[in-house]
């Protein structure tokens, strides 16, 4: 709710639709920008590109949307990572360096990237 009042082209849907009118909707998306997600694999079960952001867990656990492309994959190359399958342990460095050392600039470059492919 915050992003959307901050910012004018930000809309939450949160909890406003059916899944049937929340899947109709992620179908008609461009990209879908998602953490480790239902929301990713929903993206996936209509065929909307996803890029998505990994910290804790990892695409060789077996979770990664289905058909979505693995350079569409947002991480960084941690040898802690994968630490948690689930994504719900305790960071064991203690400063969950898969995320604060991932910077924002890298995650919105390749958003306009794979918008400027299509």
């Amino acid at each position: 709710e915050d992003w959307a009042y901050r910012y004018p082209h930000v809309k939450n849907v949160v909890g406003k639709y059916t899944l049937d009118n929340e899947l109709a909707l992620i179908s008609q998306l461009d990209l879908l920008l998602s953490m480790d997600s239902a929301n990713m694999h929903f993206a996936s079960l209509v065929g909307t590109r996803v890029l998505s952001v990994w910290g804790a867990t990892h695409i060789y656990t077996g979770f990664y949307g289905y058909r979505q492309r693995p350079e569409d994959v947002i991480g960084l190359p941690l040898p802690c990572r994968p630490c948690s399958q689930f994504g719900q342990k305790e960071c064991s460095r203690g400063d969950w360096a898969c995320l604060t050392q991932l910077p924002a600039e890298k995650i919105v470059s390749r958003v306009q990237a794979a918008l400027e492919e299509q």
